[in-house]
Order: C-alpha cells, then structure tokens, then sequence
C-alpha cells in the first residue's frame, strides 16, 4: 500500500538506517548542465584493486602452500622430518612449472580489464590494458548495473539469457567485478567480447546512452523511493513508495521523472537512477528484448543536433538531503 508522507516518516523512524539509506539512494538529486556537442564521450573506469590483491595473496599462499605440510610435522614431531627422494625430485619441477604458470595467469587476468569505455556516435569501445575492442551499438543485448542487497544479481542476467550453467549459450566476460564502485555488465551478441567494470562516474555514463523514458509508458518502482511535489529536494515531501508498484511517467527532466501511480492518488517527482547509479525503476518488457539499459534502451545515435548531453554536478560541501 502507498504510504503518505506522515506515514513516510514513521516508516523512516522505525525502519533503521538500511531504510534510510534506500531513501538517500532515490532522493540525491544535482543540477543538470549542458555538456556540450561532441558526440564522443570517455569513462574512466575504476581499477580493481581489492580484487587484483586478493589474487595476489591467494597466488602467493598457493606458491608456498607447499611448504605447510612440512611445518606442520616440524611442529608434530619436533624435529624436521625428512623429505622422501621422490619428492625431493619433483618439488624443483613443481616451482619451476608452477610460478611461472601462476604469473601467466594473473598477467592475462589484468590484461583483460577495462580501463576506459568510449562511446561514438554508433558504437562503444573498450579499452582494456593489452587491447581495446569496438562494440557496434546493435550487437549490445543488455547493460546491467549490478546491486545484489537490491536483486539485481549476475546470476540473474545468466539465466534471463539461457547463458551457461543456466543454459546453452557460452559468453566470457572480460573485467572482474570490484566492491569498490558500482559494477555494470555489458552483455553483446559476441561471445567472446562482454565486459565487466566499474566507471568512477557511472551516471553520467547512463544518462548519456539511455533513451529518455516514455512518456505514458507503464513502469514499476525497483526500489524503495520517495516522491516529491517539487523537481528538486528543497520541495516538500509526497509520499514514500515500497518496491513493485506500477506506475506511468508524465514528464521527466534530467533524472528525475514526474509520475502517476496506478489505482491511486499519489504522484510527484523520483529519480529514476540514483546517485550512485543504480535503476529505480523497472519495465516489463517481452522475451528476448534486445539494446536494453534498465528501464530503457541505449540510444543508437549519439551526439550531433537535436541530442542534449547533461552531466551531473553537485556543489562543494553541499548534501542534497
């Protein structure tokens, strides 16, 4: 049921700091400011480093994972234990073999993650530290930004795909997911060329390739969300709405949507991506639906006249709520 905004607030009150965080996720708001016309635009993305050290601390303990039974039995029986000649003539092969082989590895895990993505006007391109691959904007099937405290799981773009072990179809994805920044999943029609990264600024990123919302189209809150009577935070309060309800876009201006709920009164402004990038909103869309980014598509042109460019700005030591 929609709760109204003395309702909203009790809701706040008791439901914690995980709730109020939601509430943070939807509200953030910042002014939009034309960007200008060039029709390319470049990403940065963030380098991985909780997960490149992770491989380096479990290659380093694999290297010499080889050494602990040994000092275990010098712990057991006190004194060091002799090691079998067998043994003794395999070990230096094992090294020789094994470490060079662990380095191969990790030097092929990072060569294989994205370190920029370029949009032009019909393609997107991905620049990796070894490489860097051109995406035509027709071969994208879906661009998922990854939230799992909010059900928008890996696992779950493996199976809406039939993509092994949920099914038939075989992509590598190239890119590690970070928990330093927000993960997107850039799914293609090639099988050997998806990509996993993080963007230092990734609503910019989605803002600049998503269509606009539909006007009058059905859509459905993916998230907690609060509603305002107003464009911008400094306007009073509507309502807050749980996850799951449907609803349909009046007019949108930047990120932020005017919207009417169904079999109810309520409406007001939501943003539709949040701060940190993550999709507020949800649509049903048919079997198979291809080029899709949250609730929209990506737009298949890209700068020129009649596209508006906007990138987010918040002022220095200024929180919107």
């Amino acid at each position: 049921m929609l709760r109204t905004v003395e309702e909203g607030k009790s809701l706040l009150r008791s439901g914690g700091k995980s709730l109020a965080k939601d509430c943070d996720d939807a509200l953030l708001w910042t002014c939009d400011v034309l960007r200008g016309g060039d029709p390319t635009r470049s990403y940065e993305a963030l380098v991985p480093w909780d997960v490149l050290i992770s491989l380096v601390v479990i290659g380093f303990f694999g290297a010499f994972g080889m050494l602990i039974p040994f000092l275990l039995l010098r712990i057991f029986y006190g004194s060091w234990t002799p090691i079998p000649a067998p043994l003794l003539e395999v070990l230096p092969e094992v090294y020789f073999v094994g470490v060079p082989c662990m380095l191969v590895f990790f030097a092929l895990v990072v060569g294989q993650i994205p370190t920029r993505i370029i949009r032009e006007p019909d393609s997107l391109t991905v620049e990796l530290l070894t490489s860097r691959h051109v995406i035509p904007i027709e071969e994208v099937l879906e661009l998922v930004v990854l939230n799992r405290s909010r059900g928008a799981r890996f696992t779950d773009l493996l199976e809406r795909w039939s993509i092994f072990p949920y099914g038939w179809n075989f992509h590598l994805f190239r890119g590690v997911p970070s928990s330093n920044g927000v993960v997107c999943v850039l799914l293609t029609r090639q099988e050997r060329w998806s990509f996993v990264f993080c963007l230092k600024e990734p609503v910019p990123f989605l803002l600049d390739n998503q269509k606009s919302l539909e006007i009058g189209a059905r859509y459905r809150t993916a998230h907690l969300v609060m509603l305002r009577e107003g464009v911008d935070l400094t306007s009073p309060k509507a309502a807050i709405v749980p996850r799951g309800h449907y609803l349909r876009i009046e007019k949108q201006q930047g990120r932020r949507a005017y919207v009417k709920f169904e079999g109810s009164h309520v409406e007001g402004w939501m943003s539709y991506i949040s701060v940190q990038g993550h999709f507020l909103l949800a649509k049903d869309r048919e079997q198979g639906a291809q080029n899709i980014v949250g609730a929209s598509e990506f737009k298949r042109t890209y700068g020129g006249n009649g596209i508006e460019l906007k990138e987010l700005v918040v002022p220095q030591g200024e929180c919107p709520e």
